[in-house]
């Protein structure tokens, strides 16, 4: 998945949130199909319980087809306001404060944010790497992989994370 890839499908989650906006059920399927693994990652990884994380996606999507028309990007793209808004009902429902990012600047929300709706094993490495200061070589090493697999991996992830990001 180049960067065209991850413009692609910010651009179809912003679509289908468009056309849920005018109570398109179909559209509402699809942005479900497409973005619900991520969002449960986000409710699991916050809740550590997954009968409460099922509850809160399911809050998450009532949400999003109540409020749809209501969303403004705020210089963030959709899948922001989608990964907020699942942190936020997460939360509610009992998360850990501890879990939960709070007192970050805008921009460190918005990249947490997109972190989560990342792959595990793409932020896993994104995370190695860039903040854990290893080198693709020793990440291929320590993940058992070639480092022509692991460079795809961090490429894809970066090229997933700026669109997420809009850049």
């Amino acid at each position: 998945m180049g960067g065209s890839d991850a413009m692609t499908t910010q651009d179809d989650i912003e679509a289908r949130v468009a056309r849920v906006a005018m109570g398109d059920r179909k559209a509402f399927r699809a942005l479900y199909a497409q973005v619900s693994p991520q969002l449960f990652g986000i409710c699991m990884g916050l809740l550590q319980d997954q009968t409460k994380a099922e509850e809160a996606l399911e809050e998450v999507f009532r949400q999003i087809w109540q409020t749809a028309g209501a969303f403004r990007d705020g210089g963030y793209p959709t899948a922001v306001w989608l990964a907020r808004l699942t942190r936020d009902v997460a939360v509610a429902r009992g998360a850990s404060p501890a879990r939960a990012p709070v007192g970050q600047s805008e921009e460190a929300r918005a990249v947490a944010d997109c972190m989560a709706l990342l792959p595990q094993e793409q932020a896993v490495m994104i995370r190695r790497v860039y903040l854990g200061g290893l080198d693709y070589a020793a990440l291929a090493e320590e993940a058992g992989s070639g480092f022509d697999t692991v460079r795809r991996h961090l490429r894809r992830g970066l090229a997933s994370l700026r669109g997420c990001l809009g850049g």
